[in-house]
């Protein structure tokens, strides 16, 4: 290919660059390489990776930022999602789509006619009360749909953020005690939006999973995954196992700590909402969240448990201080005239505690405050965590 041809985007955009390969279309950069290659007309897909991938450059105008290195590199988990033409989309979908109204992102879109089939995973048969379709002129003359869906597992309304896709994943929503929202799917449901008198139950006859319980066992959890936002809308993620967020769980048997996934979105979740493969097995839910950043149930990842009855603590050590049990100190003086003050062990439930910090640790703590264990954790986020 010429050089005056060889550098140019592939939608046609006046620019100098940069310009990005596509990822490589093999494991483990395939889901990635599949997510680049959908925004491809289907005679450019019908060409093959090969041809694609030494032919076919995509410009940094269809980036977000969050996918920006200084050096004008992409993250390893960059996919374009800007300014996408509804041409392309159309073509590769079937879907009538049009832009959506969010000015920062072209490339999210909503449905604006029949979609057609649904994904892969099992549909939900809404009734006319479940489903209400209302007709709009846009500003360009177009009639949009706006279809309600019920229950949404997405706090914030339609348009939403990101790369969203059709397909259809059920699930119950009901109301943790204190009134905040749980998505529910099958057996699944997060620890900590259960009442105690539940957890004991559940305990009993359910695996526990990090903040999970769940009759069933999860489906592996790849690098690309589908997270519910209504009965027939999903977002497609990259799970990051570089950035783990720190979940702590009781339910009054066991009390478990585990570094788990994370993947990034603005859109707002609610606990549990249930997180799909591409064949729309059931590999997570969303459990918390950090800022933009969602963790997800998994049994990967550093942690562990200890075998208690009694539920976590959670301390905040100021920076430098000297941790011990449920306590910390300033100076090792200090430090070893409390331990000289401790009798033995004594018997009881020993109590988890979480020390948060740039130091992150857990503890187990014998009633009468002596140490049992002490595990020093170097991968996990623990700060400005919220449990949905």
């Amino acid at each position: 290919m010429p050089k005056k041809d060889y550098m140019k985007c592939y939608f046609g955009c006046r620019t100098k660059g940069p310009f990005h390969r596509f990822p490589k279309p093999d494991y483990p950069h395939s889901d990635r390489f599949d997510s680049w290659k959908a925004v491809l007309s289907p005679a450019i897909q019908n060409k093959g990776d090969s041809y694609i991938c030494d032919n076919v450059r995509i410009c940094d105008f269809h980036f977000e930022d969050r996918y920006r290195l200084p050096s004008k590199r992409l993250t390893r988990t960059g996919v374009p999602t800007l300014n996408i033409p509804i041409r392309s989309c159309v073509e590769r979908t079937g879907y009538l789509l049009k832009p959506s109204t969010n000015q920062s992102n072209f490339g999210h879109f909503h449905k604006t006619g029949d979609a057609g089939p649904s994904g892969c995973v099992p549909s939900i048969n809404l009734d006319d009360s479940q489903r209400e379709q209302h007709l709009e002129n846009t500003a360009d003359g177009t009639a949009a749909a706006r279809e309600v869906m019920s229950p949404p597992t997405a706090l914030n309304p339609p348009p939403y953020e990101g790369v969203v896709e059709r397909r259809a994943v059920p699930v119950e929503l009901h109301n943790t005690t204190d009134g905040r929202p749980v998505a529910r799917l099958g057996t699944c449901l997060p620890i900590h939006s259960t009442s105690a008198e539940e957890a004991a139950r559940l305990a009993l006859i359910t695996h526990h999973y990090a903040g999970l319980f769940t009759e069933n066992i999860l489906s592996p959890l790849g690098e690309l995954a589908y997270v519910r936002l209504d009965a027939d809308t999903v977002e497609k993620v990259f799970v990051n196992r570089s950035r783990r967020i720190l979940i702590t769980s009781s339910d009054g048997r066991l009390a478990q700590w585990r570094a788990v996934p994370t993947f990034e979105s603005r859109n707002r979740y609610v606990a549990g909402t249930p997180v799909v493969d591409g064949g729309g097995a059931l590999v997570s839910v969303v459990l918390a969240r950090r800022h933009n950043h969602y963790a997800l149930a998994a049994n990967d990842g550093e942690g562990g448990y200890f075998d208690t009855t009694e539920p976590w603590r959670v301390m905040d050590p100021p920076a430098g201080a000297l941790v011990y049990a449920d306590r910390w100190f300033t100076t090792r003086e200090e430090l070893r005239a409390y331990v000289s003050s401790l009798g033995p062990v004594d018997a009881g439930a020993p109590t988890p505690v979480l020390h948060r910090g740039a130091r992150t640790r857990v503890s187990l703590v014998a009633p009468g405050g002596r140490q049992i264990a002490h595990v020093h954790l170097h991968t996990a986020l623990t700060d400005d965590v919220e449990y949905l």
